[in-house]
């Protein structure tokens, strides 16, 4: 036990001599550096002049003066750099935008840099043309381009005048009296041609589909307009009489329309002899004197291309069909030349 506590003791001792050795040290370089600070005073006052000094002096009070305003204004230097900071975010993000603009202004030139060589292949390829094209080539297409534009126009009207017959059409389903001719109707004149009555949802509805396909009603009415307006037109004509038809210079195309009237009215006479040959006189004279009576309004495609100036398409000819099935029409051939034929409501 005696052994312990004096081993403790000499520890401490050791512990209290090195803290004091270290006391010691630390006093003697506080001595050297203020020694060496009074040092240095002197050699920068052997160095500078008095002027100097004061001027030196001043500026750290200067420096001093400006770290206390600092200090005091804290709260208004705080809101002026966030201030700063929204403005610079503000920028940053209009930096942001105009290098957006700058990449689709880059996508832009590069597509109208393609543009431009695509440009200029074609007017290689056109001067290339120019030079080698036959002028007669380019007369014949400037004229169907002529006829194409008024094939348009023609058809504008037709339109035209197709929604007037529908107008018609509305009023007397509706059983409202339509706009009528004065002329017609002072001097009792009967109408040139027996109109197509247009179609309606319920009957379009009942047409198949293999027929129909993917015709709406709108087209099939617009179709029979069409065909209403080409029957008025040709036999308004042959209304007016040959001395016309010499005047206007289409004596030609009145004597055709009637020949082909001779020709249909023929065939049926034929066709009433051939089913009839067992039968009394009596009926078969009757029967033609019905034929004779009944008057048969039809058009050709030739009818429709005057009119219209185009053909009868393979569109057209669906439509055709779905009239035939509706018993709008019926086809009468006559060696190649086929009649489309209106079937009267009795």
């Amino acid at each position: 036990m005696f052994l312990v506590v004096f081993n403790l003791s000499s520890f401490h001792k050791q512990l209290f001599f090195r803290s004091r050795l270290a006391a010691e040290q630390d006093a003697l370089n506080a001595k050297r550096y203020y020694v060496v600070s009074i040092f240095a005073s002197i050699l920068e006052m052997t160095f500078y002049t008095l002027e100097e000094i004061l001027e030196r002096q001043c500026e750290k009070l200067r420096d001093l003066e400006t770290a206390t305003v600092f200090i005091r204004s804290k709260d208004a230097l705080k809101e002026e750099f966030l201030k700063m900071r929204t403005a610079v975010s503000q920028m940053c993000n209009g930096i942001e935008t105009i290098r957006q603009t700058l990449n689709e202004m880059t996508k832009q030139n590069n597509q109208c840099r393609e543009l431009l060589l695509l440009i200029e292949s074609l007017d290689r390829r056109i001067n290339h043309m120019e030079k080698n094209i036959p002028s007669e080539l380019i007369h014949d297409y400037q004229k169907t381009e002529s006829s194409l534009a008024s094939n348009v126009i023609l058809e504008k009207e037709f339109m035209q005048e197709s929604h007037v017959l529908t107008d018609e059409n509305r009023t007397e389903k509706r059983g409202e009296t339509p706009m009528r001719d004065c002329k017609k109707v002072l001097f009792n004149e009967p109408e040139v041609c027996p109109a197509i009555s247009l179609m309606d949802k319920d009957e379009f509805s009942k047409i198949p589909k293999y027929i129909i396909g993917r015709q709406s009603l709108e087209t099939v009415n617009s179709f029979i307009n069409i065909i209403n307006q080409i029957l008025r037109t040709k036999y308004t004509f042959l209304s007016l009489g040959k001395a016309h038809a010499r005047k206007q210079g289409e004596l030609n195309l009145y004597l055709h329309f009637k020949k082909q009237e001779m020709d249909i009215c023929n065939d049926n006479g034929k066709f009433l002899l051939d089913c009839t040959v067992e039968m009394h006189v009596l009926c078969f004279y009757k029967s033609i004197l019905k034929i004779v009576a009944e008057y048969v309004y039809f058009f050709t495609g030739t009818d429709y291309e005057r009119q219209v100036k185009s053909k009868l398409d393979k569109l057209k000819l669906n439509l055709i069909t779905v009239l035939r099935h509706c018993k709008r029409l019926r086809e009468h051939r006559i060696k190649n030349d086929v009649r489309y034929v209106i079937l009267l409501k009795k």
